[in-house]
């Protein structure tokens, strides 16, 4: 230690230690909670520290150019790009020594529109004997806005190190199809590590990768990624109409189930798009065989494409036995209550040989025994009692902790051959003493029938339910309080040990149900304190 040394103060000490003022930024960001998704004002702090001294300026450094949600900073510290005038710069690799110090701090990146005039002029020098062997070295995540020659050259450079890639090409170009059909073939060649990839592409875009250029099909290329791990197929826009024919004419169910099994490492796979786009994902595009998570959010788009649904959820449960989390439901979700906005011809669809497909759906879900969640919320059925065929197979999915039931209606009048079916309070009896593994359950209960308290046979003191929520069905008009009380007492002798018994967010918006269901809670509260305070006592 130098006699400096010894006068310094321990924060002058802690001020020229790398480590730790690494440590001290990165508790110092975590710390600014949301602060990194705005990132100007603590971009702003990290820069004015920049210049303490060596230390502190490599630290801010590294946090600075971690995440970077463009390239355009970085093209400016390319050779020719930041006011070289000189070609010959570029036989010296003391010319990339800037660009490579910056860029190798870099572990997100997201390449834009900003740099797509540069493009070929970056996907020149990427390639050039100067360039060094290894740029961005720490990258982790490319996400790909445009895809373009430049982007492309860094797709190809990076890939074999890449654990998450993100394309975006939302519209239909006329040079859409060419470009992402080469960037999945770049990841099907050099990608080594496990990957999760996100599709966010426009729909007709995927017609068009099913087709064959020269005998090979560009989707497949996803198919041929080993170590595809996590896929997100999302499509924002419906596909452009088609004739009602047609779709009947392209259910090629068979085929997708005799088709050789793919993607043995793919675990989750979340689809975003309409019925069409679902369906022929699962028909026609990709082929799991190992999935333990299937999360569809679809758009709600037109009546008939919606019941295309179960077609494309047996398949997948079908070539998928191992599958513990399915997740249905609609977005975005809006104020609708039923379907009768389409003014459904209800009677010809329902007896409409190629939508009689809902027993094969529960063929399979009966078969899904490795299920833990389930999740069906705001999909139209054409079965008015599918709320208690799915509840019918419940026994059958012994490992099913999680339950959220909740069609949507195909109309609102109660009295209409056509309405939903909601089950009577009693089938929570059969929940409590027949699946004991349910953790949480969201389901619309009827409950204008004050029903009495179960008896102990019908009831099981130890059940897990956690969370529940039957806010969804009907409830008395003028209810008393008999009523309220009957209702506190059925459901707190049934699942004495839920810490939740109805969400109160999950209620809707009127002001009369939701005084209805928040007196039920506060009762059923003060029955379970009570109940503790007892216990307490003695």
């Amino acid at each position: 230690m130098t006699d400096a040394d010894a006068f310094e103060n321990p924060a002058q000490r802690v001020g020229r230690t790398q480590e730790l003022v690494d440590i001290i930024l990165k508790f110092y960001i975590a710390s600014q909670s949301g602060a990194w998704q705005n990132r100007q004002p603590l971009r702003r702090t990290l820069a004015a520290i920049c210049g303490f001294n060596r230390v502190f300026y490599y630290a801010t450094v590294a946090q600075l150019w971690s995440d970077m949600d463009s390239f355009l900073p970085c093209t400016v510290l390319l050779p020719l790009c930041g006011g070289d005038s000189s070609p010959e710069i570029l036989d010296h690799a003391r010319s990339w020594d800037r660009f490579a110090f910056y860029t190798s701090k870099i572990t997100t990146l997201s390449i834009r529109p900003d740099t797509q005039q540069n493009g070929t002029w970056i996907s020149f020098l990427v390639g050039h004997p100067s360039c060094p062997k290894s740029l961005f070295p720490r990258l982790k995540t490319l996400r790909l806005y445009s895809i373009d020659a430049g982007s492309l050259a860094i797709l190809a450079l990076v890939a074999p190190q890449l654990t998450e890639c993100v394309i975006h090409n939302p519209e239909m170009k006329e040079d859409s199809l060419s470009g992402v059909t080469t960037a999945l073939g770049l990841l099907y060649l050099k990608t080594e590590l496990p990957l999760s990839l996100e599709l966010n592409l426009a729909s007709e875009l995927l017609e068009a990768l099913q087709q064959s250029i020269t005998s090979i099909r560009p989707i497949s290329f996803i198919s041929r990624i080993d170590g595809l791990k996590r896929l997100n197929l999302i499509f924002e826009k419906a596909k452009p109409c088609r004739p009602y024919s047609d779709l009947i004419g392209s259910l090629p169910i068979q085929q997708a189930l005799q088709h050789a099994p793919e993607l043995p490492n793919l675990e989750s796979l979340v689809i975003s798009g309409d019925g069409t786009i679902l369906h022929g994902v699962a028909m026609h595009a990709i082929y799991p065989c190992g999935l333990r998570r299937l999360d569809i959010d679809f758009l709600l788009t037109d009546y008939l494409r919606v019941f295309l649904i179960p077609h494309a959820l047996r398949v997948f449960l079908q070539r998928n036995p191992r599958m513990q989390h399915l997740t249905v439901k609609r977005s975005p979700v809006t104020s609708r209550t039923s379907m009768e906005i389409w003014d459904l011809d209800l009677s010809f669809m329902i007896n409409s040989p190629a939508l009689q497909h809902i027993e094969q759906f529960l063929a399979q879900l009966v078969r899904a025994s490795a299920l833990n969640t389930l999740i069906i919320e705001n999909v139209p059925f054409l079965d008015t009692d599918i709320i208690l065929k799915i509840w019918n197979i419940l026994p059958n999915l012994p490992n099913l902790q999680g339950l959220t039931l909740r069609p949507l209606p195909l109309t609102t009048s109660l009295n209409s051959e056509y309405a939903l079916v909601i089950p009577q309070p009693r089938i929570l009896e059969e929940i409590a003493v027949k699946s004991p593994q349910l953790q949480w359950l969201c389901i619309p209960v009827d409950v204008t029938r004050v029903p009495s308290p179960p008896t102990p046979v019908n009831s099981n003191k130890d059940h897990r339910l956690l969370f529940l929520d039957i806010s969804s069905g009907p409830r008395p008009s003028n209810p008393t309080m008999r009523q309220y009380i009957a209702i506190a007492r059925f459901l707190d002798a049934l699942f004495p040990k839920a810490t939740i018994v109805v969400s109160l967010d999950l209620v809707g918006a009127d002001d009369e149900e939701f005084r209805f269901w928040e007196s039920v809670y506060y009762l059923v509260q003060s029955y379970r304190e009570s109940r503790f305070g007892i216990v307490a006592a003695t």
